[in-house]
């Protein structure tokens, strides 16, 4: 088997003659060295994403965009080529988060800026979109008493912090809950769940994206609904205690 290095160089030539198909080959040929760095690997599984772009096979283009990035963690080129690759799959919001970070880590990345205001405008519209449709169902569901309003606690992505997104919160009659300085009970609904599954995935390695998905939806599906269930009432009581402080003493 040839080097390593040899064959990456063989399939950047591959690339750059517009043969991706033969590309692929000899990166993968070079994958299967197990001699190599975490930082080669990364490289490699970067340029395979760029080949499955070209390809158009953006599943493809994600699962070794997310290899390289779980190697080489805010390498911009494997986050502009995730971001890509989402982008054509119609994924807004994934393809938003990755522009986002490569914006943070590249302020001047003239390829990003574009991508970023095309995607915010996006994903402004689909919160909106879905804070319409939230608001219609829970006024058919909910008795209209003078007493019930609707509470949001947003993260603080851009698109949920616009002006156009909360616009919309007012003119919905939706309450958006302030973010304390400190407040870890108001965490996000989910971010319990990091932990259990930092533990329970710990020192497990996994070659392809989909054992990493199959492995977490395992491990959630063992979690009691009444845990879930749990999370909803602490934050419920929470809320509470934020809006009347005097019924925690």
């Amino acid at each position: 088997m040839a080097e390593v290095g040899t064959l990456r160089e063989q399939g950047n030539e591959h690339f750059k003659a517009g043969d991706y198909q033969q590309a692929l080959t000899c990166y993968a040929e070079a994958l299967e060295n197990g001699q190599m760095k975490d930082s080669e690997k990364a490289v490699i599984h970067k340029n395979r994403a760029a080949c499955h772009l070209k390809l158009g096979d953006n599943k493809a283009a994600i699962a070794d965009a997310t290899l390289s990035l779980s190697l080489a963690p805010n390498d911009p080129k494997a986050l502009f080529r995730r971001c890509q690759a989402y982008e054509a799959l119609g994924k807004a919001e994934e393809a938003f988060k990755d522009v986002s970070q490569l914006i943070k880590i590249d302020p001047q990345n003239k390829a990003a800026r574009p991508l970023f205001a095309k995607l915010n405008t996006i994903v402004q519209d689909k919160v909106q979109n879905v804070l319409s449709q939230v608001k219609s169902a829970i006024n058919q569901q909910q008795p209209k008493v003078s007493t019930f309003r609707t509470l949001l606690l947003p993260d603080n992505a851009g698109p949920h912090k616009a002006k156009a997104t909360t616009q919309s919160l007012r003119k919905l009659g939706i309450q958006v809950l302030p973010h304390s300085a400190y407040s870890p009970n108001w965490a996000p609904c989910d971010f319990w769940l990091f932990q259990i599954l930092k533990d329970r995935l710990a020192g497990r390695k996994f070659d392809r994206i989909q054992n990493l998905t199959k492995a977490v939806n395992s491990e959630l599906r063992t979690i009691p609904e009444e845990d879930y269930q749990d999370v909803f009432d602490e934050a419920d009581q929470a809320e509470t205690l934020h809006r009347e402080p005097w019924r925690a003493f």
